[in-house]
């Protein structure tokens, strides 16, 4: 009886072993799409407990207790960012990973976390993953379901506005935009009313801001400023009552005087022309002769920049969970001789230069976010590959005019503008050209800066003589 038991319970334990070797999880080679990468930490020894000849059975939805973590890091319209984690540990371990319940990656790691990008999927997809540790190619473990859905494209369909200040010899330099009724341009702006304090049959301005209904031109004096009206050449605001000017020395607006706040040194060339800046108690300030200044909310500090050209742009990227920037700046002489350029690189405060291979000398803005997505334009539109640590030029913008200033909100919300009214839209999928095609106006002069919301594009510069702002509303 005992002997007829056992037979009966070893054809049974041979029905289940074969049920689950056609049944259990595969993973193949990592596909061409997925990128992993390790960093730190001990292994994962997993023992798979058999009665008599057994597979593990699958973790269950809503009772897992994991040792395996997966949790989603920048997401972009192609492409997701996961990391992948275990208990701290010394030693390496092998997971593997299902999207949408298709495994698409098993590696092994030498550390208690991995990154991994999958590239290659669809804008405006919601996908699901699971990570799983694995040994004899079984998984053992699971994480948790993640659900990331990536980003749209945005649409190219703008209704724009294009308005002129002043009379003959006004220009704009620089806009910020606080809100749809609260946007800043500064400049040169020349009125010919006359300035009866100053005596002159003409009046200046160094702002015009605009309510939602119309421009208002400003004089910015106040404490520290001897002249009717700065002229700024940057602007960064984070309120109605809370702007900063750079205009070879610093200036800030309060809500109802400027002042200066920091003076450059006057036995120098140096000057601050432009602004970043995460909170009122952090901004960077760059401008000539290599200058850099740090505000830290209580004192101004020069920075060393390595440098002496002209530093023509900067932007930055601030984590919040690590509290640490990410700052990118590009120095170069533009149309003056000798020509020279140079890429600074600002990360957790080591100040570093950026390889410029495949750059021209002539270089004028530049724009990036977290995601890689790093772009340089002058002379070209230049976007960085950080697998070869070179610039490539992205031949799909034409060659003429020159390229001035590049903002984004987002990496499927980007404008660069140029000379003669040139401006390109990238909706996180191609770029239109809205001055090739006539959308917007032409014009002799250039526009020299760019602001944008999701929804607002301001631009703002010079044409005939004359200050000009074309702004775009998203339809």
């Amino acid at each position: 009886m005992l002997f007829r038991s056992l037979i009966i319970l070893s054809e049974m334990v041979l029905r289940y072993w074969v049920f689950c070797q056609n049944n259990r999880p595969r993973f193949p080679d990592p596909g061409p799409n997925i990128i992993a990468a390790g960093n730190k930490g001990p292994i994962l020894i997993l023992l798979l407990c058999f009665l008599f000849i057994a597979c593990p059975e699958p973790p269950v939805n809503g009772r897992q207790d994991t040792t395996i973590y997966l949790e989603a890091g920048d997401i972009s319209l192609t492409t997701i960012r996961l990391k992948i984690s275990v208990e701290d540990t010394t030693n390496t371990w092998t997971f593997g990973l299902t999207r949408n319940d298709s495994v698409i990656l098993e590696a092994e790691v030498a550390g208690a976390d991995t990154a991994v990008k999958d590239t290659g999927l669809r804008p405006s997809t919601t996908y699901r993953y699971r990570a799983y540790r694995v040994i004899d190619s079984e998984y053992a473990d699971s994480s948790a379901e993640l659900t990331v859905t990536t980003m749209d494209t945005t649409s190219h369909d703008f209704t724009w506005i294009m308005d002129t200040l002043g009379t003959s010899g006004s220009y704009l330099n620089d806009v910020a935009i606080v809100d749809e009724n609260n946007i800043w341009a500064v400049g040169y702006i020349v009125t010919d009313e006359p300035d009866t304090v100053f005596n002159r049959p003409y009046t200046v301005y160094g702002a015009a801001v605009w309510n939602g209904i119309e421009w208002t031109l400003k004089q910015l004096n106040g404490p520290g400023i001897i002249t009717p009206t700065i002229h700024p050449r940057g602007v960064w605001a984070f309120s109605e009552n809370d702007i900063w000017f750079a205009s070879g020395s610093i200036y800030h607006w309060d809500g109802n005087i400027t002042s200066m706040v920091w003076r450059r040194d006057l036995n120098s060339d140096e000057t601050v022309e432009k602004i970043w800046g995460v909170s009122p108690t952090n901004l960077y300030f760059v401008g000539n002769e290599g200058t850099i200044v740090h505000y830290d909310g209580s004192e101004f500090t020069r920075l060393e920049s390595g440098t002496d050209l002209p530093i023509r742009d900067i932007w930055g990227v601030y984590d919040e969970e690590t509290g640490m920037s990410t700052i990118l700046m590009v120095a170069s002489n533009r149309f003056v001789n000798p020509q020279d350029k140079k890429v600074l690189l600002l990360q957790d405060g080591v100040l570093s230069f950026m390889n410029d291979e495949g750059l021209p000398t002539s270089l004028s803005g530049l724009w990036f976010d977290a995601l890689d997505c790093w772009y340089i334009v002058g002379a070209g539109v230049f976007k960085y590959d950080p697998v070869h640590s070179r610039w490539i030029e992205d031949t799909t913008h034409p060659s003429y005019p020159y390229k001035t200033a590049i903002r984004g909100s987002g990496i499927n919300n980007v404008f660069i503008v140029g000379a003669f009214g040139h401006v390109s839209h990238f909706n996180g999928s191609m770029w239109k050209h809205y001055y090739i095609k006539g959308l917007v106006p032409s014009f002799y002069g250039s526009y020299e800066a760019v602001a944008v919301t999701d929804d607002i594009f301001v631009s703002v510069g010079w044409a005939g003589g004359r200050a000009v702002v074309l702004r775009g509303y998203r339809n």
